[in-house]
C-alpha cells in the first residue's frame, strides 16, 4: 500500500493558506471522473465563487470543511485518507 507524508513545507503552506497542492496524489482517471461528477452537480456551481485566473479565464472554487456521510466528494476523500484502494487512488 502506498502511503503519503507530507512534507515541512507542506505542512507549513497548510498552516498558512489552509489547503495544499499534491500533485500526482490521484490517478488520471480517477481525476476525470471527480471532474465530470463536479461540472454535471448543478448545486456545485451554484455555489461556487469564481475569480479571474490571470490568462483570460476563469476559476471556480468551492471549498467545505466538513465530510458529509451520503457525499461523492466526502466518500473520495474518506477512501484517499484511509487507505482504501490500497492506496491506488
Amino acid at each position: 500500500m502506498q502511503t503519503f507524508q507530507l512534507d515541512q513545507a507542506q505542512q507549513d503552506q497548510f498552516e498558512k493558506e489552509g489547503y495544499i497542492i499534491v500533485p500526482g496524489l490521484l490517478k488520471p482517471d480517477t481525476l476525470e471522473m471527480l471532474k465530470k461528477i463536479a461540472r454535471a452537480d448543478l448545486a456545485l456551481l451554484r455555489e461556487a465563487a469564481s475569480r479571474e485566473d490571470g490568462e483570460g479565464g476563469a476559476i471556480k472554487l468551492k471549498l467545505k470543511n466538513d465530510l458529509y456521510e451520503n457525499d461523492i466528494y466526502s466518500a473520495g476523500v474518506k477512501s484517499a485518507v484511509s487507505g482504501g484502494n490500497n492506496g491506488d487512488y
